[in-house]
């Protein structure tokens, strides 16, 4: 027994770090999850945006208690625009940062899951544009409406085949980043180790 030691004092237990009970997760899935979620934050973002600055009709209450549209233009073609738009910048944006960010990724899974992620984020922004939207402008009641005055009305848009737009772009910006940038970028030397999926043409 050590000099100055304490029989009735209690031994120190031994603590295991919460690191070592966690189950380990590959670096690759981790790569995979971020990119998702980079998707789904962007396009929250987009959505809350387009949603809050969302064209709408002026509606203008008449004597016979119809409303009259007093905004010209389409606002349905200039929202579904924006939608596209964003929807698709925001496919170009996941697919880069997914190319340069995890190169050792490279290949026809990645081009796959980037494709998906673009497609779920365009969906977000149509939902969350809707939302924010109809909160900004909410339908005023009948029995509220008053003769003369002027009411906001969000026009009602889908985007139907555009929705596509997005990850074809997302598709098409990782695959040509992968035909135009991959010689220079391989993690893997060419006299030997093994070689990761390639994209076809990016060889």
């Amino acid at each position: 027994m050590p000099p100055g030691h304490d029989p009735g004092a209690a031994s120190p237990r031994r603590t295991t770090p919460v690191r070592r009970l966690l189950p380990r997760v590959k670096r690759s899935t981790g790569s995979y999850a971020g990119i998702l979620a980079l998707s789904l934050i962007l396009a929250l973002v987009a959505g809350v945006l387009s949603g809050w600055f969302r064209p709408v009709y002026i509606g203008r209450v008449m004597e016979d208690a119809a409303v009259v549209a007093v905004t010209p233009g389409s606002q349905e073609f200039d929202t579904w625009l924006g939608m596209i738009t964003g929807s698709s910048i925001l496919g170009i944006i996941v697919a880069l940062i997914a190319f340069f960010r995890a190169p050792e990724l490279l290949g026809p899974r990645m081009l796959a899951w980037v494709t998906f992620c673009s497609l779920i984020g365009a969906f977000t922004i149509v939902g969350i544009n809707d939302a924010v939207a109809h909160l900004v402008h909410p339908v005023p009641a009948e029995d509220a409406l008053q003769i003369g005055q002027d009411y906001a009305f969000v026009p009602q848009v889908t985007l139907h085949w555009g929705v596509v737009i997005a990850p074809y772009l997302a598709l098409l910006t990782y695959w040509s980043a992968a035909v135009l940038v991959r010689p220079g970028r391989t993690p893997f030397d060419d006299d030997g180790g093994d070689r990761p999926p390639s994209i076809p043409g990016s060889a």
